[in-house]
This record gives structure tokens, sequence and C-alpha cells, in this order.
């Protein structure tokens, strides 16, 4: 007598199907999820926006530098200085974007001075200004400030001379455009 074999599992063959289509389902989910991700959201680092689409986000954070600083005496602006050379990756190149506002003031108005501009500067940049206490600085590098303009823009301060304070926004390390 022959041995027939058994009749295929109906169970098993409907679970590897389900398994099979919930896989599918899974990478089509996975793969809109990327594309919509990819054009809607904002970047979550810096080397995702090049140097030109960060150029306006620096332009508002030099306007809001200079309308806080608009009290001092006397204020110069620097053009934007575009500096390639930085690395990204070792086989991709980028560039750096900043701009310098200058503030000059009384020499012994430095320290207030620079607390009066972060201040006034936007809440949502969150300034920061050191020392945090005391009326005098002991050294001219214990005066600054920074401050994020958003879209991984820094503004950063510092008490470069007496009466002179010298404000860098940047962009840092992005693609060339």
């Amino acid at each position: 007598m022959t041995k027939l074999a058994p009749p295929p599992d109906p169970t098993g063959v409907r679970r590897r199907r389900a398994l099979l289509a919930a896989s599918a389902a899974w990478a089509v989910l996975l793969v809109a999820a990327g594309l919509v991700s990819a054009r809607r959201d904002e970047p979550t680092v810096r080397e995702q926006r090049s140097v030109a689409q960060a150029a306006p986000v620096v332009d508002r954070a030099v306007g809001a530098v200079l309308a806080a600083a608009r009290a001092e005496p006397v204020v110069l602006l620097s053009a934007p200085v575009v500096v390639p050379g930085c690395r990204l990756t070792p086989a991709l190149p980028g560039a750096e974007l900043s701009r310098q506002v200058t503030v000059h003031t009384r020499p012994a108005d430095g320290l207030a001075a620079m607390r009066r501009i972060g201040a006034a500067l936007p809440r949502p940049y969150a300034p920061a200004v050191r020392p945090r206490t005391g009326t005098a600085a002991a050294d001219l590098d214990d005066v600054s400030l920074r401050a994020d303009a958003g879209e991984f823009v820094t503004v950063r301060g510092k008490l470069a001379a007496p009466g002179v304070l010298r404000f860098t926004v940047d962009t840092g390390c992005r693609p060339a455009d």
C-alpha cells in the first residue's frame, strides 16, 4: 500500500499569504512615509540645507541683531562672506556663510550693551549673555552672547575691545551651491 501525501494545510498557506501581504503593506507604508517626510519635514541636520537656503535665515538674524542694537551709538554691518573649503564628508566639500555686525559704544559700557542687545533679541533665539551676574567683566573674553536663530544658524557676540562688540551670524559648514 502506498502512502498518500497529507493534504495541504489550509491554515499554513493562509498564514504565509497573510504574512506576505502584511510585509508588502509595511514596505509600501515606509516608502510613502519617507517620501512625505523628505518633502515636508524641517531639516534635522545642518547638512540638509545649502548655503543659499540658509542665507535668508542669516539675513533675518542680522536684522534682529541690528534691531536689538538700534539704541547703540555706532553700528557697522559687513557684507556676506562665503568661505569654501570645509568638509561635510571626506568626499563632499562645503562652505560657510557668515556676516558680522560691529557695535561701538562707550568703552565702559560693553557688558551693559551686550545685555541690552541680548534682551532685545527675539525670545525664540534664547540668547544667553555671559557673565550673567555682576556689573563688570574682569576680562574681554568674559563677555559673550550666544543665540540660536533657527535652522542651525548661530549668533555669537563678544567684546572684541573696550566699547567694541562684534556679533557673528553664521551657518556652519553646509553644501555649497
